[in-house]
């Protein structure tokens, strides 16, 4: 059913237009502006198509011009009472000056009964017998539109952070704005967060980052609505400033909200790709940050915005390449077919997950297949060359001291090694590393995690796979891409959208055994309680990946006697101990522990919150034969086969419930946990098979 918003002093008059079966009407009889907006979205979730109608061909003028991107279609429909609208100063001008091109309005007025004759600027009014010749012409992508005049900004819908800024008459764009005047209904609270933010942002003395934390809570406890028009105007008065570093700055800033979604992720990664003032090194420092932001936000954590850092990447990767000479691809029949280069952008020691991942392949490469292997890391994984302010940046962590090794030990076998002194990436380390690929010829590259710039730019002379140390789809220039499941009709989307031809992608989950260490604990040396159902929680982003949501969800556990246990860095667990008073005393935190393994064989199940990784602490547990829960996505969900997933955390609290209430089904599932482990525990048949299907891939040239 189509909805018609009509504001009209006489609603009544004039309804045999519409089929009353067929259309839902909602009158409304005061000509005001901010009713028009608070109506819409009071009504836009529960109503598929919306028309706005109006008697008062002013007023419907003035919010055709500052709304069509939200309404399906305009109607004017005259009435035989004549009626006034006085809009503000502010809004007569849209009465007075000619739709121009910028804004993007497509749409005609259609007129039940009499096209008006009292509008003199430019538009498409197409006078129609009956609302059933009515056509919605809405678009789908929004873009907020800000209109600049007279030295202010009028602000119309706040629903979007994609900004398109239009001047309506021929003044210039001021840098220095003053807020109280230049914007319309904003708040003093608004105005005293954006002043602060600017001082913060412009005065050297003061400590950004601690500063906007501050105002980061403040922020956090105001209303969807008046943050949305908070953002737009930084970003305004940051546009206006014309400084990408400080652009650069706020949207990293904004971006940490939990209210921002996938559209400005990309706005985002668009302004840092189409930048003309930064260098290749800062772009590929913002994808790095960006891609750690991706990876602990969960409300951005799709396709579209895996397509977006693609295109960043693949945008750094390009530039890298044209500036390069020389990179001659080398045939099979000319490499080294016993000789496996293996490359990641970080080596730090067993313990760390996807570097174990990476030496267990290269042992066996070495020991079972009989393969000559050599390690680069290129320490290229959020680096911090080119850094540029970013709000709550981070660098990965590097072994220096690895740089003057020319091998690394494991499990008693020495295998070679290099890892550049300089920090990266350095062009001229990567020409080194590229003329080390041209001479030795290896047969392939194996390139450990996603976007490792050098061993993309080595695909040029020999054939390179990207191996994902997640489950989503790597992000790679290589020949040959692995994931870890059968793709998905999303991740189809995605190749088709990145032009990835399917035929380059392996599938192949990787598989590894837990250290079995003859260490035993108890729960008296970690005080847990010994009468209660014991659950743990793994990570070492926890802070990150732990939600209000997730929470509330195990505290509806405990009166089935169970107990938490945090294991691993989880920074804000006492501020949400003091936040739900039931966690605090139902659970307790435990640092990173070196023999993760032996701590959970004291546990009863493992609960995985919503979040890409986690499949380190699940392995341990299913090696155990402890049953673990988990949202079907991620690393846990592919590393389980889908066994022990589920589709929302409501069908989490419920699972969990019967593994405390039913002997018999714990009993099955245990023993499902430890199949599990055994079908997912042989390395040496997984990296048979991908030798095989490497050499048979139709890119393997």
């Amino acid at each position: 059913m189509k909805t018609i918003l009509f504001f009209s002093l006489n609603p009544t008059e004039n309804l045999d237009f519409y089929d009353e079966e067929n259309y839902n009407i909602i009158h409304e009889i005061d000509y005001n502006i901010d009713t028009v907006l608070n109506t819409f979205n009071d009504i836009k979730e529960n109503h598929e198509e919306i028309y706005f109608c109006s008697d008062n061909i002013e007023f419907l003028v003035v919010i055709y011009r500052l709304y069509t991107q939200l309404f399906d279609a305009f109607i004017y429909q005259s009435s035989s009472i004549i009626t006034s609208f006085n809009p503000e100063p502010e809004y007569q001008i849209f009465l007075k000056i000619d739709i121009l091109d910028e804004e993007d309005i497509f749409v005609p007025i259609y007129c039940l009964q009499n096209i008006p004759t009292n509008i003199s600027i430019n538009i498409d009014f197409k006078k129609i017998d009956s609302a059933k010749s009515i056509n919605s012409t809405k678009k789908e992508d929004f873009i907020e539109k800000v209109y600049y005049f007279d030295n202010k900004y009028l602000l119309t819908t706040g629903l979007s952070l994609d900004l398109k800024i239009i001047t309506l008459d021929n003044s210039l764009i001021q840098n220095n704005i003053d807020i109280t005047s230049a914007f319309i209904n904003i708040n003093s609270d608004l105005i005293s967060y954006i002043n602060y933010i600017i001082y913060v942002l412009t005065n050297s003395t003061a400590n950004s980052e601690t500063s906007l934390n501050k105002i980061k809570i403040k922020i956090e406890k105001l209303i969807k609505k008046d943050q949305l028009k908070l953002f737009i105007i930084l970003r305004i008065i940051i546009k206006a400033e014309k400084n990408p570093t400080i652009n650069t700055f706020i949207n990293s800033f904004l971006i940490c909200f939990n209210s921002i979604n996938e559209d400005f992720f990309k706005t985002a990664i668009d302004e840092v790709m189409t930048s003309e003032s930064m260098s290749l090194l800062n772009k590929y420092y913002l994808f790095w940050q960006y891609m750690r932001v991706y990876f602990i936000t969960q409300n951005i954590q799709n396709t579209s915005s895996q397509f977006n850092l693609a295109g960043l990447y693949r945008n750094v990767y390009n530039d890298y390449k044209n500036s390069l000479d020389n990179l001659s691809f080398i045939p099979k029949e000319k490499r080294n077919q016993d000789l496996i280069f293996i490359f990641t952008g970080q080596l730090l020691g067993s313990k760390h997950a996807p570097t174990k991942l990476l030496l267990e392949r290269a042992y066996h490469l070495i020991k079972n297949f009989n393969k000559n292997v050599l390690i680069l890391n290129t320490k290229e994984l959020i680096t911090k060359e080119g850094q540029v302010p970013f709000f709550q940046d981070y660098l990965a962590y590097q072994k220096d001291y690895y740089s003057d090794a020319n091998h690394v030990t494991y499990k008693g076998l020495e295998i070679p090694f290099y890892q550049p002194s300089s920090n990266m990436p350095n062009e001229e380390e990567i020409k080194s590393i590229l003329s080390i690929v041209q001479e030795y010829k290896p047969y392939f590259i194996l390139s450990i995690g996603s976007a490792n710039l050098t061993a993309d730019l080595c695909s040029n002379i020999v054939p390179t796979v990207a191996f994902p140390t997640t489950s989503d789809l790597p992000i790679s220039e290589s020949q040959i891409l692995i994931n870890r499941t059968e793709l998905s009709s999303e991740n189809r989307a995605l190749c088709k959208d990145l032009n990835i031809d399917e035929k380059s992608i392996i599938i192949s989950n990787p598989k590894g055994r837990g250290e079995d260490l003859q260490i035993t604990y108890t729960k008296k040396e970690f005080d847990l309680p010994e009468n209660k159902f014991l659950i743990s929680v793994v990570g070492n982003r926890l802070e990150d990946e732990i939600s209000n949501e997730f929470i509330l969800m195990l505290l509806n556990t405990i009166k089935e006697n169970t107990f938490i246990v945090f294991i691993g860095v989880f920074e804000n667990y006492a501020k949400l101990c003091n936040q739900f008073l039931d966690l605090k005393n139902n659970s307790i935190h435990l640092p990173f522990q070196n023999h993760l393994n032996a701590v959970l064989k004291l546990f009863d199940l493992n609960v995985n919150p919503d979040r890409i990784g986690g499949a380190h602490g699940a392995l341990y547990s299913i090696m155990h034969s402890i049953p673990i829960v988990t949202i079907n996505r991620g690393d846990t969900h592919v590393l389980t086969t889908n066994h022990f997933s589920v589709t929302s955390y409501k069908s989490m609290q419920k699972i969990i419930k019967k593994y405390i209430n039913d002997p018999i089904f714990y009993k099955k599932q245990s023993e499902l946990a430890y199949q599990t482990y055994l079908k997912g525990s042989n390395t040496e048949e997984e990296i048979s098979l991908l030798l095989s299907d490497i050499e048979k891939n139709h890119y393997f040239l």
